[in-house]
């Protein structure tokens, strides 16, 4: 699946067209003629009129309140941490709502330095206004503009959410600025499935057309209420979108317009749970036989807010009373269903939650405070990751994230590394690539594996790599020894249990003299990111 990201449009947006050879202007002079002595006079050519509207076709639609943004971005690198990629425009769309806000996708804003809003003004012209971004939520895929102006908001409504989600097979309406022309594109499908993504959060499937450009636009069900928020859609497959519901957004909104600001997903930190389809494994759990349904809690994250209260063996059977099937599934409306963590997820981090399990022949009834999730492999730029990076003779270590690995095309290497960090500021370590230099020579074809050992010790993330390097030049080591897996793991066969060692030793003393010309080689400033420096700073 792929967020939209907005339509990609060259540098310069906007510019005039102009008229081709033949194509005359009207000056306004009602007759046309040549002299005299030329060919005959042509015929007196009529001025074009307006359309004019045909009542029978309007609709209710709200075109004035839904907004074409024009977004300027400079996203860093993640595989070379140390800059920024060049910048880039793209167009999405956006709305108005209720506060004078304008809500869109994080995708279509993120690492945005200009974001433009072209709406009608006040005769109805399209003007473009500048916006600020108020509010960025990476893992809801939301975020909160405003405009300044005063003027901006004269003779505009403000939209508001329906209370409902819509039915399966029920006609929604979506509509934006896609690409293949400039104006409002309305498209019309129904709603074909219902279930969470990959952050367990609520979506649905509509089978409208929904193309890049369309990100941030309104889907409107059959009385023009908005039901949601268009997102993203399926690759290589035909007529597959999916939208942010309106329950979603305004728990979005509901946390970004308040004092603490977007807390998160709300997670209980459940890493591993099993169906119990299995009879015998219901009878091993001691399960009666008026408790139909429940799964088993196969392991709870050391440092999460389950830790402690719920244990490996036990069966939720409910969260805040909400029966959950032995398939994992929960009842979403009459007889449909979905998966029991959309039970989590549909509050805010932080806020409590109630959870029932069956545990030593008994049920019982256990509050526990949600959080947002610490993952091991951090996924979202400019949330829970940042471009980081630590250099040591040529070598750019970087912790593991989802967008370096999809920089590196290495997303199978994900499924290694999944769950949360196991210990306060555990990272995944990375040699993402060699500069070559001569202080570094017979190591330059190496990339993109995980740092076992430096030295003979385990660094627990980047910062303390960087410090055991320092550690290492104030004891006046002879040699750097990095010691690595031997293949990236997410590369490895799946009947491959070991993945072997690689070594890679270099001089401490020619790294040290080789570091001011590979930074000057390669435009770099310092030896390390901010984050790196400011953790090994002392407290």
């Amino acid at each position: 699946m792929d967020a939209l990201g907005g339509a990609l449009v060259p540098d310069e947006v906007g510019a005039s067209v102009d008229c081709m050879d033949g194509d005359n202007v009207d000056s306004g002079d009602d007759e046309v003629g040549c002299s005299a002595a030329g060919p005959p006079a042509a015929a007196p050519r009529k001025r074009p009129r307006p359309y004019k509207a045909n009542p029978a076709s309007t609709t209710s639609l709200p075109f004035g309140s839904i907004v074409k943004l024009y977004c300027k971005k400079a996203p860093w690198s993640y595989t070379a941490p140390w800059r920024k990629e060049s910048q880039v425009a793209c167009t999405g769309t956006g709305f108005l709502i209720q506060g004078r806000y304008i809500v869109t996708n994080a995708h279509v804003v993120h690492r945005h330095v200009s974001v433009i809003v072209r709406a009608p003004g006040r005769d109805g012209a399209p003007v473009k206004t500048a916006a600020r971004v108020v509010s960025v939520a990476g893992p809801f895929d939301l975020a909160l503009l405003t405009v300044a102006d005063e003027t901006f908001w004269e003779n505009k409504e403000l939209l508001s959410f329906s209370d409902s989600l819509p039915h399966l097979d029920s006609n929604v309406t979506a509509v934006g600025f896609p690409i293949g022309g400039d104006n409002v594109s309305v498209t019309r499908g129904v709603v074909s499935r219902i279930d969470v993504n990959a952050e367990s959060l609520l979506r649905f499937q509509i089978d409208a057309a929904i193309n890049p450009g369309n990100s941030g636009g309104p889907v409107f069900d059959k009385t023009f209420a908005v039901v949601g928020i268009a997102s993203s859609h399926l690759k290589r497959a035909t007529n597959i979108g999916y939208v942010i519901p309106a329950e979603t957004v305004k728990l979005f909104l509901e946390q970004a317009v308040g004092q603490d600001g977007f807390r998160g997903v709300a997670k209980a930190w459940l890493s591993y749970t099993q169906s119990l389809e299995s009879p015998w494994l219901r009878r091993r759990l001691k399960l009666p036989a008026d408790q139909t349904g429940g799964i088993r809690i196969g392991a709870v994250e050391p440092l999460g807010p389950s830790f402690g209260k719920l244990e490996v063996d036990d069966v939720l059977l409910a969260i805040d009373g909400c029966p959950v099937a032995r398939d994992g599934t929960v009842v979403l409306r009459g007889q449909e269903r979905i998966a029991f963590q959309y039970c989590i997820t549909r509050r805010p981090a932080g806020t409590t939650m109630e959870a029932s399990v069956w545990r030593d022949g008994a049920v019982h009834d256990i509050k526990i405070t949600t959080q947002a999730p610490l993952y091991i492999a951090p996924r979202h730029d400019g949330w829970d990751c940042n471009p980081s990076y630590f250099i040591c003779g040529g070598l750019v270590f970087v912790p593991l994230t989802a967008p370096w690995a999809k920089a590196k095309k290495l997303g199978s290497l994900l499924d290694r590394y999944r769950g949360m960090i196991k210990t306060d500021g555990q990272q995944v370590v990375m040699l993402s690539k060699i500069l070559a230099h001569d202080a570094n020579f017979g190591y330059h074809h190496i990339g993109s594996h995980v740092l076992q050992s430096f030295n003979g010790t385990k660094p627990d993330n980047l910062a303390h790599l960087a410090k055991l390097v320092q550690h290492a030049n104030e004891d006046a080591a002879e040699t750097y020894e990095f010691l690595f897996h031997a293949q990236p793991p997410g590369l490895l066969p799946a009947n491959t249990l070991s993945v072997g060692e690689l070594v890679i030793c270099l001089d401490r003393k020619e790294c040290i003299q080789a570091q001011a010309e590979i930074f000057a080689q390669h435009f770099i400033s310092a030896q390390f990111s901010r984050d790196v420096g400011v953790a090994m700073s002392p407290v």
